[in-house]
Order: structure tokens, then sequence, then C-alpha cells
């Protein structure tokens, strides 16, 4: 089912249970033995399903709440498990998977087209450090890749070895020299 349209129905339902709620409620509340005798006594009549309409619709947003409050925890627990695992897959990057992530700074854009089958790149896919846009397209082996938002904050110059200083030329040119080969110009 399409997600719009689960939202939608569920829109749908909200709206429905909560008017049964509202209307079981004033059912049972409001006093109609001083405005209409007759209408008195056509809901003791029904007040067995008025009564049943109310337990349901009230279970049904107590319901809702437990649920939307464990999807909650849930993704919050998530979120900080895939926190400590980037930080502890960007603390143990290897030489090459630095390299790779140093394009990114040094060439100074946000999106690379990567070779997907590097090893350096397949891992660091892997490990959800690099996203491949939604929108792209994989040609000649080559796809866009850009670093995933949970792993930017992680990303830092020390975590991929620059430093803010200024560099020495040697620095520089052992940086030039380690980069990846199909980073490089002419590749």
């Amino acid at each position: 089912m399409n997600k719009a349209y689960e939202n939608r129905i569920m829109s749908k339902l909200n709206g429905i249970m909560l008017w049964a709620l509202v209307l079981s409620v004033c059912l049972l509340i409001f006093p109609f033995d001083s405005i209409n005798p007759n209408l008195a006594a056509f809901i003791n009549v029904v007040h067995s399903y008025v009564w049943l309409v109310f337990i349901v619709s009230l279970s049904f947003f107590i319901s809702r709440g437990i649920l939307e409050l464990i999807s909650m925890v849930t993704r919050k627990f998530y979120t900080k498990a895939r926190n400590e695992q980037l930080c502890k897959t960007v603390t143990c990057l290897d030489f090459s998977e630095k390299a790779l992530l140093r394009e990114f700074i040094l060439q100074r854009k946000s999106v690379l087209t990567l070779p997907v089958n590097e090893p350096c790149v397949n891992q660091l896919l892997t490990a959800g450090i690099l996203t491949i846009p939604k929108d792209a397209n994989i040609t000649a082996g080559k796809a866009p890749m850009m670093i995933a938002l949970e792993a930017r904050p992680f990303i830092t110059y020390k975590a991929v070895g620059l430093t803010r200083n200024k560099m020495s030329e040697d620095q520089i040119s052992q940086l030039m020299d380690a980069r990846p080969r199909f980073a490089r110009p002419g590749y």
C-alpha cells in the first residue's frame, strides 16, 4: 500500500473515532431528562451500546498512544545504536577509506562520482558512511555518492588524517600521493 494512502485512511479513521468518542461522552454525561424525556428514554434503551462505542473509541486512542510511544522509544534506541556504530566505524577506518573521505574535503564537493566496485567505496557504502542519492543513476560502474547525513558529524579533519593548521609542502605531497587512483585527475 502507498504511504500517503495509508496516512489518509488513518486520518479518516482518527476523525471517525474522535467523533464517536465525543458523541458517546456527550450522550453519557449530558442530562437529557431535563430537556426531552422521550430522548432520555431512547438513550436509556441504547445506553449499553453508547458505553460500547465509548470503550471502543477510547481504547483505540489509548492503543494509538501506546504504539506511538513504543515507536518513539524504538527510534531513539535505533538512532543511538546507529550513532555509536558509526562513531566506532569512523575511528577504525583504514588508510584507503580515510583517503577516500579526504577527497570530499580536498575537492570541496558534497557529491563525488565514485566506482561502486572499488573495495574501499563498497566498504564505506556497506558501513553506511557513504550513500547513493535516490535519484542517481549508476553508469559504467560509477555512481554519485555523498557522505550520509548520520555520518557527517563523525567525519572530522582528525578522523580523516587532516590538520587544521597550515600543512608543510611535504605533508601536502604525501596527501596528494595517498589519493585513491580513481580520484586523481585523468583517471
